[in-house]
């Protein structure tokens, strides 16, 4: 099964906390979309997927990066 989630639109609330917590240098480098970004892909990491973040094309959508996963177990 492949899980894919479109990472848009989400604020600075923390639904679920990953163990491992990115470092917030990220914030400054590359912004707090990426740094929820990275948070997200930690926790689908920990539950035990295969997965990444791939970017679709700016001009569908300026939140341009999809979170994607394939289940291991």
């Amino acid at each position: 099964m492949i899980l894919q989630l479109m990472s848009c639109c989400h604020g600075d609330r923390i639904y679920f906390s990953p163990k491992i917590i990115p470092n917030p240098q990220v914030i400054e480098k590359h912004g707090r979309d990426v740094y929820m970004d990275q948070i997200r892909l930690n926790y689908v990491l920990e539950q035990g997927y295969t997965a990444g973040i791939a970017e679709i094309p700016k001009e569908i959508t300026p939140k341009n990066r999809i979170i994607w996963g394939r289940n291991t177990r």
